[in-house]
This record gives structure tokens, C-alpha cells and sequence, in this order.
């Protein structure tokens, strides 16, 4: 005697295990294309330094009695130490510690060798945050010249923004597309398979 071919197992609701996991799988796709639309705006993360006047590495000299710091965005409350080779701090004070650019003033530099510059400020997200870097003083060297608007980057262009919204946008409806396609034939399946069990009672 020989065995009959089991006929293939289906979900406990009749739908095709495969469609199924796939339905859910653009559902979930689709919910988290939904969560990063809503949240999608201006990146608020740290504001980063994006020049300084020593900046970082750089090699100065001449009469160098500032610091000017340029930020990616506006930041609040910097406060800025410049140490000198022998590890003492270089008198000065904030003249502007407020914006995107901020300058710090102090007696001019005359002990030769690696500087460290370090701050701290309040981001533009709200949080407190700090960092560090170092320039070298050589009499002898190209003197630092104060930082200005012309040498930051325009604003981004809202043209990327734009884009990359359609783009979301786009996705989204394909996938809800795929949905409604899904569940159609969901559907159908079911309306077959309900079909042939009553010709198959009858």
C-alpha cells in the first residue's frame, strides 16, 4: 500500500504561509518609513567646529593675540583655554562667546611650540559639549587671520530636503501599494479555497 502525498499545510486561516510573511514584512516597513517621515527634520545633534583661526594643526606666528571658532550652527556660553608649551594658561577673555562664530582674545603669544586650545559650549541642541585641539607658534611663521561670514558655507540648499521628502513619499505608497495587492490576493486565495471545499462537500 502505498502512501498518499500529504497535501501541503496552510495557515491555520487558510492563507498561504509565504503571503503572509511577506504582508507583515512591508507592514513593518512600511510603519518604520512612517516613524522616520514624522521624525525627519534638521539634524539636531552636536554642533561641530568647522574652522578655527589657529586652527587645528596649523602653524602661526606673528602676533597672535585671538581665537575666532566656527561652528557648523549657532552655540551659547563658550568658554575657550589656551595652555602654552610650559602647561600654563594664556590670559584672556571672551569677546564674543554667543553664535556660530565666537572669538576669544589674549596677550599675545611668545613662548614657541605646541599650543592646546581647548572649549566648551552649549550646542544647539541644548546639551553641553566640549572638545580640544592644538597649533604650533613660530615667530617666524604666516599670522592667523581673524574668521567672518565669508568663510562659512551658504545654508544647505533645500533642494537635497526636498528630495530626499518625494523619495520617502514615493517608497511609502509603493509599499502601501503592495499591500492592498497582497491583501487582494489574500483574498482571493480564500474565496478559492472556500469555493473548492463546498464543491468538494457537495
Amino acid at each position: 500500500m502505498t502512501d498518499r502525498p500529504r497535501p501541503r499545510r496552510r495557515a491555520s486561516d487558510g492563507r498561504p504561509r509565504g503571503a503572509v510573511e511577506i504582508l507583515v514584512a512591508a507592514l513593518v516597513v512600511v510603519s518604520t518609513l512612517v516613524a522616520l517621515a514624522a521624525g525627519a527634520g534638521p539634524a539636531a545633534g552636536h554642533t561641530d567646529l568647522l574652522q578655527g583661526s589657529p586652527g587645528p594643526g596649523q602653524q602661526v606666528g606673528g602676533t597672535v593675540d585671538f581665537v575666532d571658532l566656527a561652528f557648523v550652527g549657532p552655540v551659547t556660553d563658550v568658554r575657550i583655554v589656551v595652555t602654552d608649551p610650559d602647561g600654563r594658561p594664556v590670559p584672556g577673555q571672551m569677546v564674543v562667546a554667543d553664535g556660530q562664530i565666537v572669538r576669544f582674545t589674549m596677550e599675545p603669544l611668545t613662548v614657541p611650540g605646541r599650543h592646546v586650545l581647548e572649549y566648551d559650549m552649549i550646542s544647539e541642541d541644548g546639551d553641553p559639549t566640549e572638545g580640544s585641539y592644538f597649533f604650533s607658534y613660530t615667530p617666524e611663521a604666516t599670522q592667523p587671520f581673524p574668521l567672518s561670514r565669508v568663510n562659512l558655507p551658504d545654508p544647505p540648499s533645500e533642494t537635497g530636503e526636498t528630495v530626499r521628502t518625494v523619495a520617502l513619499v514615493v517608497a511609502v505608497v509603493a509599499l502601501l501599494g503592495l499591500c492592498v495587492v497582497l491583501l487582494v490576493t489574500l483574498r482571493r486565495r480564500q474565496a478559492a479555497l472556500a469555493a473548492q471545499r463546498a464543491s468538494s462537500r457537495s
